[in-house]
């Protein structure tokens, strides 16, 4: 069984690598539908779905631990 810290680490480096990986494919992918921003904005963006999916990421797993743990 995973601790909670286990748990939150592994979602900080799982998102972060998703971070970069997401960064990365919006600035190759927006110019072909004539997406136009600057890095800035494009690392701002990426860094708001990044902290969603950090969130959803350590409660949905929270979740299922404690599921798992109740026999459910």
């Amino acid at each position: 069984m995973q601790s909670k810290r286990e748990s939150i680490v592994e979602v900080i480096i799982n998102v972060f690598v998703g971070y970069i990986l997401n960064l990365l494919i919006q600035i190759t992918l927006f110019p072909f539908f004539d997406i136009h921003i600057s890095i800035s904005d494009n690392m701002l963006l990426t860094l708001l779905f990044t902290t969603i999916s950090m969130i959803r990421g350590y409660l949905i797993r929270r979740f299922f631990n404690k599921r798992s743990n109740n026999g459910i």
